[in-house]
């Protein structure tokens, strides 16, 4: 999540908070837009979330220190727009009563926020095989020049079958 938190607020000014066994007062990860000091609680919550644990982490995140201007609670479940409605709702009554507002990202919001960088999105999923393999970006280079060589643009002064007498021409 720290990874997609920095892509989506377009900043380098988000942390971890804390380690597992800590108390770390309903925030995982907290950092800083333009404007805004935000905190994000990260619920491993496949089955879904309930409002309850929302309200649940609202409560600890009051005591997080600078004040939150928003949390975001970022979630493992499917997108529910019942839950949305009912977020948006609790974030208004929220505000209204001078308190931080509260939004909810699901995983598919996460894995979007990732998919806008290649480099970051193959660190974290590498088995959807995206990042360029630069050894064969270069072995292939090297066999379509070894290729060219050796046909066409051959010389054919040079005894190309010597083991230790390999050219290559570099082009370009």
């Amino acid at each position: 999540m720290l990874s997609a938190a920095k892509l989506r607020w377009e900043s380098s000014d988000f942390y971890r908070h804390g380690r597992m066994g800590q108390k770390q007062d309903g925030v995982d990860i907290w950092g800083h837009d333009e404007e805004r000091h935000i905190g994000i609680q990260c619920k491993n919550t496949v089955g879904g979330i309930s409002l309850g644990v929302i309200q649940a982490e609202l409560e600890s995140a009051e005591a997080f220190a600078p004040k939150l201007d928003r949390l975001y609670i970022a979630t493992t479940a499917k997108r529910d727009a019942a839950l949305q409605k009912a977020v948006r709702e609790l974030s208004d009554q929220r505000h209204r009563g001078g308190k931080f507002r509260v939004n909810i990202l699901f995983w598919d919001d996460v894995f979007q926020d990732l998919a806008k960088d290649d480099d970051v999105f193959f660190k974290h999923y590498p088995q959807f095989g995206g990042g360029v393999d630069l050894v064969k970006v270069h072995d292939r280079k090297l066999f379509e020049e070894l290729t060219k060589l050796l046909t066409s643009d051959a010389d054919p002064e040079l005894d190309y079958d010597h083991p230790e007498y390999r050219p290559v021409r570099v082009t370009g």
